[in-house]
């Protein structure tokens, strides 16, 4: 006699089944049947699943796709850059035709109206003097750690 078989419980020979658990899932069946299976159904909890905002650019040396003139004197392009979901580093990446421009980016904490504190980013790159260039396009994707992107271009010409 198994312990479940006293309590007028009857199951197959050799298994043994806590009483309490025996009881519990009696009651769980029966239940389902009394309410017409409204109270059979299984609820787990459900993940949030929050969307990933890309980048969002604040300010940038020319409006995108303007056209960027580079002459023989130092040029420099800058974007302003900020994340609305995340606290993370923003990877900035620029091209220019087929040369990568690095640079590293500048973190920037500004309190805001609400007094909290609003992280923006900055990168700024030196644009190379090169007569191949004209026609080409600069780029700049702007990444965040989640993955979400962001990419700009301007039109170049080389005077």
């Amino acid at each position: 006699m198994t312990p479940t078989s006293r309590s007028g419980l009857s199951w197959p020979r050799g298994i043994a089944v806590n009483r309490l658990v025996a009881w519990g899932i009696l009651a769980w069946h029966g239940g389902c049947i009394v309410l017409g299976n409204l109270g059979c159904f299984v609820t787990w909890p459900i993940p949030l699943i929050i969307e990933n905002e890309p980048p969002v650019l604040d300010q940038s040396f020319e409006e995108p796709g303007e056209l960027v003139s580079i002459d023989s004197e130092a040029q420099v392009a800058w974007v302003f850059a900020s994340d609305p979901d995340a606290d993370g580093t923003l990877l900035f990446v620029w091209q220019l035709g087929s040369t990568l421009l690095v640079d590293e980016p500048q973190r920037i904490e500004v309190e805001d109206d609400e007094g909290g504190i609003a992280v923006y980013w900055r990168d700024t790159v030196a644009l190379p003097y090169d007569v191949d260039d004209d026609g080409e396009r600069l780029r700049v994707e702007i990444i965040d750690p989640d993955g979400g992107n962001l990419e700009l271009s301007w039109p170049v010409e080389v005077l």
